[in-house]
């Protein structure tokens, strides 16, 4: 197959589905901010036109406005990343199975994903080293993805929370960009780790386009 039309295949299958992942992410973060700032125009405006409200009312209006902002700053925003990670790691999982499978098609091999405690990412890793592709320019986005994974696995079965004991799971979170565990211990997510894990995703994903097809 021509170099073009492998490129092609990466476009349709891998490029623009994580576009659309960044752009819906982008989406989610606007709206929520478009929210938090309408809220604090009303705020200003209440505290500071003219009106009769007494002090003990302008606090009150202070706590019920704290409360409800913390919702779309932290819970909302925290569930919309959260969600990012999941889908964009879970794409990058069914694609390297599909990309090992049509490798062994190739080679007459198998390709086994089994679920063991490296994973199915890291499983297609090595499988993908052994027929011959060379990673080591990719090293960092590989680790990403791997800390990722378990940062994912924790919000898919702890619901975010973080046990003192996981130390591999702490490592993980401490080592990897955009990554804290607040005051409830439970993690906290940046925007920037969706993007760093969404730009990792597409060069890998590229690189093995290209050798496959």
């Amino acid at each position: 197959m021509a170099k073009s039309e492998a490129f092609a295949l990466f476009l349709m299958y891998a490029y623009y589905p994580l576009r659309m992942f960044k752009y819906y992410s982008d989406f989610v973060e606007e709206q929520i901010n478009k929210e938090i700032e309408g809220r604090e125009r009303i705020l200003d405006t209440n505290l500071n036109g003219e009106n009769t409200m007494t002090e003990e009312d302008k606090k009150e209006l202070l706590e019920n406005h704290k409360y409800e902002t913390a919702k779309y700053k932290e819970d909302f925003i925290n569930i919309s990343r959260s969600s990012s990670i999941i889908n964009i790691y879970s794409f990058a999982e069914k694609q390297l199975v599909m990309l090992c499978d049509k490798n062994t098609k190739n080679k007459n091999e198998t390709f086994k994903k089994n679920k063991d405690k490296k994973g199915v990412i890291n499983n297609a890793k090595d499988y993908l080293e052994k027929i011959g592709i060379d990673f080591l320019i990719l090293e960092n986005e590989w680790k990403l993805i791997d800390d990722v994974r378990l940062i994912r696995n924790c919000f898919a079965h702890d619901a975010g929370e973080v046990e003192e004991s996981n130390l591999a799971l702490i490592g993980a979170i401490n080592r990897t960009p955009g990554v804290s565990i607040n005051s409830s211990n439970e993690i906290y997510l940046e925007k920037e780790l969706a993007d760093l894990l969404n730009e990792s995703v597409n060069k890998i994903l590229d690189k093995i386009y290209r050798y496959t097809y």
